[in-house]
């Protein structure tokens, strides 16, 4: 007997449910594109407010070292000088004029020239007693300090002695320090009246000539200085300026350009500013 097909019965092949739409699989996969768009945005942006933020904070951190760095290198030298002043036998008074070198870039002055005139120039110049503990046990010692521009050194010096480039700090000055032993034969003595009895550094200071203190050696002290017109007053008398000074101010400020910021120290408070009498003025000497 041949097979007999009934038909299909409505709950015997139920109709499929509808295929969801793209965006409901889409949905059900997880975020749309547009979701998606979004969420980058809003990383991005949260992303570049933390590097804002970052970046400030170390731009601060970098000028605040670079400060502190300013302030550390000039109490250095203002220590370096005033050492040298307490030590002095003789200041150098506002007018009188020293030339260190006929030639050369490290001795030159402000103007292009060789002379250099205390109290119109920025310059102290001192005489100091022989250092029996050194080389050199018999000689009177010439110490200058005196600035040149920063961009004016770096464009004359051997490439060994030059500082890092820095052109946004040309024109801040670098203070140099000179240095000169004197022939040891050279003693106040020398000048005296009558020759060869007990006299100051003074009397030493005024036979000198140009010659005895060219020769000697020239060095930067530090970097990073101010320009500025009160950097030496090697008077304690400003009534009678011509007077031998008995003391000697340094004040001395530094200033850098750092990342578009105008970066200065100075002032008493930080111990950049001092004042200084020297012990062995008047001493006698043969």
């Amino acid at each position: 007997m041949p097979p007999r097909f009934w038909p299909a019965s409505p709950w015997m092949c139920p109709t499929p449910p509808p295929r969801p739409s793209t965006e409901a699989r889409m949905r059900s996969k997880g975020f749309t594109l547009f979701e998606l768009l979004v969420a980058m945005v809003l990383v991005g942006l949260i992303f570049a407010a933390f590097l804002q933020v970052f970046t400030g904070t170390l731009n601060q951190s970098t000028l605040t070292s670079a400060r502190s760095d300013l302030l550390k290198e000039g109490q250095i030298a203002v220590q370096v000088i005033a050492s040298k002043l307490q030590e002095a036998c003789y200041v150098y008074p506002n007018g009188a004029t020293l030339r260190m070198a006929d030639s050369g870039y490290s001795t030159q002055n402000l103007r292009g020239g060789y002379d250099w005139t205390v109290g119109s120039d920025p310059i102290l110049a001192m005489l100091l007693p022989p250092d029996p503990n050194s080389a050199n046990p018999d000689s009177y010692r010439f110490f200058a300090y005196y600035p040149l521009l920063r961009g004016f050194y770096n464009s004359n010096a051997g490439t060994s002695l030059q500082l890092e480039s820095d052109p946004a700090n040309d024109n801040v000055w670098v203070l140099m320090e000179y240095r000169r032993n004197l022939d040891p034969s050279i003693t106040p003595g020398d000048f005296a009246n009558p020759p060869g009895s007990p006299a100051p550094c003074a009397t030493l200071a005024q036979g000198l000539t140009n010659a005895d203190l060219q020769g000697g050696t020239a060095r930067i002290l530090v970097d990073y200085v101010s320009p500025q017109n009160d950097l030496f007053s090697p008077n304690d008398n400003p009534a009678d300026p011509s007077d031998t000074p008995t003391a000697a101010t340094l004040n001395l400020r530094m200033q850098r350009s750092l990342q578009g910021k105008n970066l200065s120290v100075a002032g008493g408070g930080s111990g950049l500013s001092v004042r200084v009498f020297p012990r062995n003025l008047g001493v006698l000497a043969p």
